[in-house]
């Protein structure tokens, strides 16, 4: 669950981030700070135009989660460790 909140909260701001690092051909969006790209984003779509890419996302982090504590209780339990 937390995972997910994580997942929620930071994707808009990398998106936007993205964008603004991005810019399509012509748009002059490079000569822009992040919170004008930010505000051009949620005119042109709205707020969930801050989660495009949210899906896919997901896709790749949740596996390679899941992976990493699996790996990492097997090697607490094989080490013998207790909590982190």
């Amino acid at each position: 669950m937390l995972f997910t909140a994580r997942l929620l909260i930071l994707h808009p701001t990398a998106a936007a981030a993205s964008i603004h690092a991005c810019p399509s051909a012509g748009s002059g969006a490079a000569q822009r700070g992040v919170l004008q790209t930010a505000s051009d984003v949620l005119k042109a779509d709205g707020l969930l135009g801050f989660f495009k890419g949210w899906t896919a996302n997901y896709a790749r982090l949740g596996p390679q989660t899941m992976i990493t504590f699996l790996i990492s209780e097997g090697l607490r339990k094989a080490l013998d460790v207790q909590g982190l």
